[in-house]
């Protein structure tokens, strides 16, 4: 299954559209259960993510099935953001291990060499970073960095990353991509954005009128948008019920035609203001 399970909201309150905050233990339990069944087996989370560790480890830290991605706490030293990890995730090890924030590597190049003896000595199965910029896969690729994961933003609007992936791809890299429906905003009326949004208003508005003419869910839209893509290798969703998932779950490899991906594709937007949620002034 191309989906993983992103878990933010397991432990903060997160997202444009959340008016519910933190889900609630009975329902990650429920959301858990949906995704195995569902073949669905990774699950994404980070050591900054409230208590959705502890969460996860309290009601999946047994089970085999799931493979488990964390990232680094942006306080913490390597060695010891893992151990805290493992711990709250009730595991010896963990599939992933990423850098969280990209300034901490830049500031301290010795945690990736800290990374990498904690795969070798097998607490971790693959490595490698969380980016939001282009510019910081540049750096990465620049510097000849070695690393067997990668996750960034994608969606129908930010499209910046694209141009990396058949390279990526030939260097043996797993793809991860995140916020295809960038924080919900995707599914906001155009006449209802916030007026920050005002240079995307008319995309979002062609996005409605795309759905509506094709008789396809704005979900379905943009989530398959990034599951046509082959060269991604998990679309990470974040879910706040379990109906939200089994949503998502219904239209999950619809096709595209054509004529609506060519549209969808023309809504990439340049501008970073617009399409990363942590520089949004509302």
């Amino acid at each position: 299954m191309k989906l993983g399970l992103g878990t933010v909201q397991f432990g903060l309150k997160y997202g444009i559209n959340n008016t519910v905050g933190k889900t609630d233990l009975k329902e990650v339990e429920k959301i858990l259960q949906r995704a195995k069944s569902s073949s669905i087996s990774l699950i994404d989370t980070a050591a900054d993510y409230g208590d959705s560790e502890e969460n996860i480890g309290m009601l999946i830290g047994k089970d085999p099935y799931f493979s488990i991605v964390t990232k680094l706490s942006k306080g913490s030293g390597t060695v010891e953001s893992l151990k805290n990890s493992l711990k709250k995730l009730k595991r010896t090890n963990v599939y992933g291990l990423l850098i969280h924030d990209f300034q901490q590597y830049i500031s301290n190049p010795a945690a990736w060499e800290e990374m990498s003896t904690l795969k070798a000595e097998g607490s971790v199965v693959k490595i490698g970073f969380s980016l939001y910029l282009p510019e910081q896969l540049e750096f990465l690729i620049n510097h000849r960095s070695s690393f067997d994961i990668i996750q960034v933003p994608y969606s129908i609007l930010d499209q910046r990353f694209e141009r990396y992936f058949k390279e990526l791809k030939k260097e043996g890299v797993e793809i991860h991509v995140r916020s295809v429906f960038i924080q919900g905003l995707v599914f906001q009326p155009a006449k209802d954005l916030h007026p920050f949004f005002k240079p995307i208003k008319e995309k979002i508005q062609k996005l409605n009128e795309l759905s509506e003419l094709s008789g396809k869910s704005i979900q379905s839209l943009c989530l398959n948008f990034a599951y046509s893509n082959s060269e991604i290798d998990k679309i990470i969703i974040g879910v706040d019920s379990d109906e939200n998932l089994k949503r998502n779950l219904e239209v999950i490899d619809q096709s595209i035609h054509a004529s609506e991906m060519e549209i969808l594709r023309s809504l990439q937007e340049h501008d970073e203001e617009m399409i990363l949620p942590y520089k949004w002034r509302l």
